[in-house]
C-alpha cells in the first residue's frame, strides 16, 4: 500500500510540473511577444527623428500620439519621454514632475547601457514620485552615421502589464512571480509576511521567507546559467509549493525571469 501510495505521487507530482512547465512556456511567449511590440512602436517613433531630427511640432505629436495609442492597447502607460543627444527631455507627456521638459536622464541605468550597446533597454530600479515601482523602457535615436543622439521611451506599471499573463494578485492559487535580471522581483502577489516587489532574490529577508531553500536557489541559478532545470519543491513560510522557472528573452537578451 506504502509502496502504490508514493508512485501515486509521484506520477501525479510529475503531472502538476508539465502542466505548470508548460503554462509557463506559454506565459513565457506572451511576454516576449508584447515586449517585442512595445520596442517596434517605440523603434517606429526613433526612426521618425532619425528622418526628422527633434523636430517638436505638431505632426510628430501626432505620430507619438498615433504609436502610444497602440502602446497603450498592449499597456497602460505612465509617460512617454524624448531626449537630446545630452539625454536631457525636449519633449514629455506625463504627471511625474522628475519627468518633465528639461529634466537630466544621463545618470540613469538605461541611458549607461544605450551608450555601450546603441540597443534598447529595460530598467526596473527607478521608484516614482509616489513610491510605487515602475518599469522604463528606452530605445536608442541613432542617425545615419550611427552616431547616437537621443532616446525614446515609456515608463509603465509592471503589476498592469504583467498581469495580463497570469496572476500576481492571489498567493492562494497557481500565481506569477517576475523578476528582472538583476534578480529584483517587480511583479508578484503580496502575501501578510513579506512583500517581495523591490527587493532582490538573495536579500535577507526573501530568503529567510523561503527558509534559504536550497531546492529554490538552485532552480534560481540553474535560470540564470541556462540550465533545463524544470522545477523545485520548496517548504516556504506559506507552506510546501512546487515552483517552475523560464527566462524572458528580447532580442535574445534575457531581460526576466
Amino acid at each position: 500500500y506504502e509502496e502504490a501510495e508514493k508512485n501515486l505521487k509521484e506520477i501525479l507530482l510529475k503531472n502538476q510540473v508539465e502542466l505548470q512547465y508548460g503554462t509557463n512556456k506559454a506565459v513565457k511567449m506572451s511576454i516576449e511577444s508584447d515586449l517585442s511590440l512595445l520596442i517596434h512602436e517605440l523603434r517606429d517613433i526613433a526612426r521618425y527623428y532619425q528622418v526628422n531630427p527633434h523636430s517638436i511640432d505638431e505632426q510628430p505629436q501626432t505620430i507619438i500620439l498615433q504609436h502610444l495609442e497602440d502602446i497603450n492597447k498592449i499597456t497602460p502607460t505612465k509617460t512617454f519621454f524624448e531626449t537630446d543627444k545630452e539625454f536631457k527631455i525636449i519633449y514629455s507627456i506625463t504627471e511625474d514632475k522628475s519627468l518633465m521638459t528639461g529634466f537630466d536622464l544621463s545618470n540613469q541605468p538605461y541611458v549607461q547601457e544605450i551608450r555601450r550597446t546603441l540597443k534598447p533597454s529595460f530598467s526596473s530600479n527607478a521608484v516614482d514620485s509616489d513610491a510605487s515601482f515602475q518599469i522604463t523602457v528606452v530605445y536608442p535615436i541613432i542617425d545615419k552615421n550611427n552616431e547616437l543622439q537621443g532616446i525614446v521611451g515609456i515608463v509603465l506599471d509592471p503589476s498592469q502589464f504583467f498581469s495580463r499573463h497570469g496572476n500576481i494578485s492571489d498567493i492562494n492559487t497557481e500565481y506569477l512571480v517576475i523578476m528582472d535580471n538583476d534578480a529584483r522581483f517587480i511583479a508578484a502577489p503580496k502575501n501578510s509576511l513579506i512583500d517581495v516587489v523591490g527587493k532582490k532574490f538573495y536579500d535577507d529577508d526573501v530568503q529567510q521567507f523561503l527558509h534559504h531553500d536550497p531546492n529554490t536557489i538552485n532552480l534560481f541559478e540553474d535560470m540564470l546559467n541556462g540550465s533545463a532545470t524544470k522545477y523545485s519543491i520548496a517548504n516556504t513560510e506559506l507552506g510546501e509549493t512546487i515552483s517552475t522557472g523560464v527566462p524572458v528573452k528580447v532580442d535574445e537578451k534575457v531581460e526576466y525571469y
